[in-house]
């Protein structure tokens, strides 16, 4: 099962970045044509794992705080094994919840 991000969907949107809109919009329309294997991740979800993110780059909490938090995350708990997001860590395996970012 695989879900989306809400970046990708910002940047398929997002004329001012060509090349990830591009990037975004065909991943989009590819997850389409699979019926039943993608989801919309709970959005708050996505919100806080992106701060979480950037509170351990800063060094504001350790990364198994971050790891237990996604541990609870609508992801996790929907049975996502692909999350495709530019925010959280790409090739980052949360217990096997992969991180890809479509736009590497």
């Amino acid at each position: 099962m695989n879900a989306v991000d809400t970046n990708v969907f910002i940047y398929s949107l997002d004329a001012d970045d060509a090349v990830k809109q591009s990037k975004a919009q065909a991943l989009l329309s590819r997850l389409a044509q699979t019926t039943g294997s993608t989801v919309l991740p709970w959005q708050v979800a996505a919100e806080i794992l992106a701060n979480l993110r950037k509170r351990e780059s800063a060094g504001r909490i350790p990364p198994d705080e971050v790891a237990s938090h996604l541990r609870v995350a609508a992801c996790k708990e929907a049975g996502v094994t692909t999350l495709y997001s530019e925010d959280m860590g790409a090739g980052t395996d949360y217990d096997g919840l992969i991180v890809v970012n479509p736009f590497a």
